[in-house]
């Protein structure tokens, strides 16, 4: 498990001498080994998907430039949202693989933690974690501002913790690392500036333990801490003259003792100068730039020392060979010794020569085995450099296929949870098609007993219609009798009257002769003689007469009676008529309403319009007969 601290604390890193500078200068800073640093750094970062947050402007907005050139998948947060959308274009100039944003502010708790899942979400993962972001404080004095010390620790600490820990899940995942921007005031007290102090030693105390609890446990998280110092703005000059002026204001407070000298605070017993704070930044860039460079050369070194083993192996080989050779020279000399004291001068010329022969033909394969052996050697280096070489890009290119696994791999688990989510929307329906398909049938049997129904109805409908139409014959055929039954009642009540007339008259003549009868007898004494027979006579058929009348008028008067018995029967017949034919007419209009429910409504709509027209017709004839019923009664 490998950790690389890019950059390390100021206090850790004393001041250089003179003699360092010096090599520092002379050291080329154009040379191949920088540029195959920064295409290491551009291989290293391309692809990757990365979180800055405060990117809308200075440190964050370049770093997100920076690894826009590079190549990665960039995702910015910053509270205004018009600098991020800036930033996010021109991240895609770059060559941004992918660039967004989520404006936000990091004072809510919640915002934190939804960004990180959203952000890992966009770009399908995540491999660094940027945590840029700052709450500025104004330079003042303390005086037991608690909201503004609170509000610094949730902003510069509080956000910083939750937003590790919800990226720590998918940080894990792809080995990733977390880079936390932090200050020199979180290693130096700063005056004017207490709670972003606290706020910077708290960060730097908290990712300090956090990243030796992962070393112990074997998280593989690499947590590096950048420390900055002053950075060459116009804001910085802003607030380092504003510390001035304070500080020449509040010089001496107690008699002799200074409040605070022109030098910083001591702490782990390097003295920091004001000067010197921006050479240590330039110092800590250094010191990174060779720290990649000599792990680089490690790198080569490890290579060449292979490489190095091998030729060794193989002229030790060589020298062996060669020994063997000297040791049949040797042996071959001892033989022609040998034969010099056997044989004759010229005979002895003559071995020589044909030994010499054999020495320079012996000599000759030596030297061509050793020329192979070495041009052997000389491809098998140039093979072992072109290997070396293949082996790095196949590294690189086994580095990209990992990444591009990774992603395949979220890939094929999000295909795999919408493949699952897709075969549970497949039950779902299924079982749904399987509803509609028993609805279907349900549908089918009722549209069938509706059918059924209808035809039914459709029967009582023509039944309806053969019983109005024998109805509306009995309604004519008694309003007929009616009619002549009221004929005949007016004729009897038109002599009715007549015959009460003549009564009246009648009746007004007897009274006359009563009261000439009355006068008479008042006039006459008490003893009146009988009447004559020619008096009484008279009134004799004017009885008879006046009983005539009564009989007749009571034979009329019983006439009548019957008559007006023989109306109300009429009328109550006619009225069940009108009853049994509203009935039908209800029944008619149910069945016409289930009709109508069932299919669409028949077009003979006249029929109806009609039928309505005659029923109130027959009201309003229903109603004309009962007043008069009523006035004859009368």
């Amino acid at each position: 498990m490998a950790r690389q601290k890019l950059f390390r604390s100021p206090t850790r890193l004393s001041i250089s001498s003179s003699e360092d500078k010096q090599a520092r200068a002379e050291q080329p800073r154009g040379n191949t080994e920088g540029l195959k640093l920064c295409s290491g750094f551009a291989e290293m970062l391309r692809g990757k998907r990365v979180i800055v947050t405060g990117a809308s402007k200075g440190i964050g907005r370049e770093m997100a430039y920076h690894l826009a050139r590079m190549g990665a998948h960039v995702v910015v947060t910053a509270r205004s949202e018009e600098s991020l959308k800036k930033v996010v274009s021109r991240c895609l100039e770059l060559g941004a693989a992918s660039a967004h944003y989520v404006a936000g502010t990091m004072e809510n708790m919640t915002f934190a933690e939804q960004f990180v899942a959203k952000a890992g979400e966009l770009v399908g993962g995540l491999d660094m974690l940027i945590l840029n972001h700052i709450n500025y404080t104004p330079l003042r004095v303390f005086s037991n501002d608690i909201h503004l010390l609170r509000r610094s620790l949730e902003v510069n600490l509080l956000s910083y913790v939750v937003l590790s820990t919800a990226a720590l899940p998918m940080l894990k995942q792809t080995n990733g690392s977390i880079v936390v921007v932090s200050s020199v005031a979180g290693k130096i007290a700063c005056p004017l500036a207490a709670a972003y102090s606290a706020s910077k030693f708290a960060l730097d105390g908290f990712f300090s333990s956090l990243r030796t609890e992962y070393e112990a446990t074997k998280v593989n998280v690499s947590i590096t801490l950048c420390i900055l110092g002053l950075i060459d703005t116009e804001r910085s000059k802003f607030r380092a003259g504003l510390i001035s002026r304070v500080l020449q204001k509040y010089q001496y407070f107690r008699g002799a003792e200074p409040l605070y000298d022109t030098r910083m605070e001591k702490s782990y017993g390097v003295a920091v100068l004001d000067k010197e704070i921006i050479q240590l930044s330039e110092y800590l860039k250094e010191a990174l730039q060779r720290e990649l460079i000599l792990k680089q050369k490690m790198v080569i070194l490890q290579d060449l020392l292979s490489t190095l083993i091998q030729a060794s192996d193989s002229t030790w080989k060589g020298q062996l060979n060669e020994d063997k050779l000297k040791g049949k020279l040797r042996s071959l000399e001892n033989q022609l010794y040998a034969y010099t004291q056997k044989y004759s001068p010229w005979g002895m010329k003559k071995v020589l020569l044909e030994m010499e022969d054999q020495k320079n033909s012996y000599e000759q394969k030596a030297k061509e085995s050793l020329q192979k052996v070495l041009e052997e050697k000389m491809s098998a280096e140039q093979q072992l450099q072109s290997t070396q070489r293949s082996l790095a890009l196949a590294e690189q290119k086994c580095e990209q296929w990992k990444s591009q696994y990774e992603a395949l791999k979220e890939d094929w688990k999000t295909l795999g949870t919408q493949h699952r989510e897709l075969e549970s929307q497949l039950h779902v329906l299924q079982s749904k098609l399987q509803g509609a398909d028993s609805r279907d049938s349900q549908m089918n049997q009722a549209l069938r007993l509706l059918e059924s129904e209808h035809q039914e109805l459709q029967a009582r409908i023509e039944c309806l219609q053969e019983d109005r139409d024998l109805c509306s014959s009995d309604t004519q055929h008694l309003q007929d009798q009616l009619k002549r039954s009221e004929e005949e009642k007016l004729a009897l009540v038109t002599k009715v009257q007549q015959l009460q007339s003549l009564l009246q008259n009648q009746s007004l003549q007897l009274q006359k002769q009563q009261k000439l009868l009355i006068k008479k007898d008042q006039a006459l004494p008490v003893r009146s003689p009988k009447p004559s027979h020619n008096e009484v006579e008279p009134e004799g058929p004017g009885k008879e007469q006046d009983l005539d009348f009564r009989d007749e008028l009571q034979k009329k008067t019983l006439q009548l009676l019957a008559k007006e018995k023989e109306c109300r029967e009429l009328h109550s017949e006619l009225d069940n008529l009108s009853d049994e034919y509203l009935s039908c007419l209800r029944k008619l209009q149910h069945c016409r309403e289930e009709l109508s429910q069932s299919q669409k409504p028949p077009p003979r709509r006249q029929c109806g319009q009609w039928l309505l027209m005659l029923m109130a017709l027959i009201a309003i004839a229903v109603a004309v007969m009962l007043a008069n019923k009523d006035s004859l009664m009368l």
